[in-house]
């Protein structure tokens, strides 16, 4: 057995050593790629950007504010199948959306129902609805494209 000396030594504990930096970057790298390709991160993003979107016009729809706007589901959030579809929102003064006793989309949902079929159609309304209670798997790759569908719209004028 051949002895080693200092040197070969110290040169060994400095590979060794980087190695193990490089082993635990390589580690740090796949936990952050595996974060931002969750499902929950992509959601997130989906979600963002979708208010962004619906609140573009920045004008309540019912009543034609231009004051803070909010972005409203037309149905939950939980319809996968709609909850990042455009049609699926409408941009909403605090007013209309949550405020009002007299018409607002969550405290008279019957009144904001008829205002809907009255100012889209009673069969958009009905088209949108089977839509929501259609059953989607959420992928990834979904995600993505629907990150990317939502960021074209965000640049093109109203």
């Amino acid at each position: 057995m051949k002895v080693k000396t200092k040197s070969e030594i110290r040169e060994k504990k400095k590979l060794l050593a980087e190695k193990k930096k490089f082993r635990e970057s390589v580690r740090k790298d796949k936990a952050k790629f595996k974060r931002e390709n969750s499902i929950t991160t992509l959601s997130n993003k989906a979600d963002d950007l979708w208010s962004l979107v619906v609140r573009k016009p920045w004008r309540c729809e019912v009543c034609f504010k231009t004051w803070i706007m909010h972005p409203h589901h037309i149905f939950s959030r939980n319809n996968k199948s709609t909850r990042w579809d455009l049609e699926n929102g409408i941009c909403l003064c605090p007013w209309c959306h949550v405020m009002s006793h007299k018409f607002s989309a969550h405290k008279t949902p019957t009144e904001f129902t008829y205002w809907l079929e009255k100012h889209y159609s009673r069969e958009w309304v009905e088209a949108l609805w089977r839509k929501a209670k259609t059953p989607l798997h959420v992928e990834p790759e979904f995600l993505k494209a629907t990150i990317i569908y939502l960021k074209s719209k965000l640049c093109t004028p109203s």
